[in-house]
């Protein structure tokens, strides 16, 4: 759910760095995730402008230099760490480099697990025990769509070959 929590400041802590940047920033609350390494950890940005955001987390959580900063309406943004202590890391945005490519491979896993989870071979298994009805029609559509779901997970392998991930369920399981 992608809404805005408050427009009030976001109480700045005695921990943060002194203010270096080059433009100021709104402050807001506003959940978000920042992505890296194929995981996505939640998180609110209490501030943010054109060149970088402040976010806090439930709990510390190690970052790396370069991450990906998303927002539930699927906006992302590639960014650097600046700076993290504790529950709070400021972020400056890249817009280039590898974080776009740990966003691509967060995305291409939530994809697989989707297929995975919408596995339609159950469904098909049991249509063919009764033989599809006697549908003709919906024999041909099943059979489309077992080709149709092939294809597609054929297709996605690639953008997945970084990633150790189980395959998805079998689609031609009788």
């Amino acid at each position: 759910m992608d809404r805005t929590l408050g427009e009030e400041p976001a109480a700045e802590t005695p921990d943060a760095p002194a203010d270096k940047r080059r433009e100021s920033r709104k402050a807001f609350l506003k959940r978000a995730q920042v992505v890296f390494d194929g995981a996505g950890f939640d998180c609110i940005v209490e501030n943010m402008s054109g060149s970088g955001a402040r976010v806090r987390f439930n709990t510390p959580v190690a970052l790396p230099e370069v991450l990906a900063l998303r927002f539930n309406d699927g906006t992302s943004h590639p960014a650097l760490r600046r700076w993290a202590h504790g529950e709070v890391a400021g972020l400056q945005f890249s817009g280039e480099g590898p974080a776009a490519e740990a966003e691509r491979r967060h995305l291409a896993r939530a994809v697989h697990e989707a297929i995975a989870a919408t596995d339609p071979a159950e469904a098909i298994r049991l249509l063919r025990h009764v033989w599809f009805f006697g549908d003709e029609e919906l024999r041909r559509a099943a059979e489309a769509a077992e080709l149709a779901r092939a294809k597609f997970v054929f297709a996605l392998a690639p953008h997945l070959a970084n990633r150790a991930m189980p395959p998805p369920p079998s689609i031609n399981e009788a």
